[in-house]
């Protein structure tokens, strides 16, 4: 259960799978949202060796994509601030081929 000053500051505690990019989307490596917040998150990993101080973010289900940037890191942890959030389309509009028009 979230303290209640966890609840003032909008911190949602989560279990969310996420997918971390960088290098032009040649690397992704994969992580957990342990708390989530509209400007920002804590994530964890098996390390975070090689994954570097900016970066996107794809939180699943709903595919919300932020660039971010590490506040603070453990071997298996960071803190990231959301730095803007990426507008994407969404996939059925894709798979329709919406974005022409």
């Amino acid at each position: 259960m979230l303290s209640s000053s966890s609840k003032s500051l909008g911190i949602k505690k989560r279990l969310l799978s996420a997918s971390i990019i960088f290098n032009g989307s040649a690397s992704v490596f994969s992580c957990t949202v342990r708390e989530l917040t509209e400007t920002g998150a804590r994530l964890t990993m098996p390390s975070t060796l090689g994954v570097p101080d900016l970066f996107r973010i794809v939180i699943k289900p709903q595919e919300d994509s932020y660039f971010c940037e590490v506040t603070s890191r453990t071997d298996q942890e960071l803190n990231v601030t959301f730095t803007k959030k990426v507008v994407t389309m969404p996939r059925a509009a894709k798979r329709l081929n919406l974005h022409s028009w």
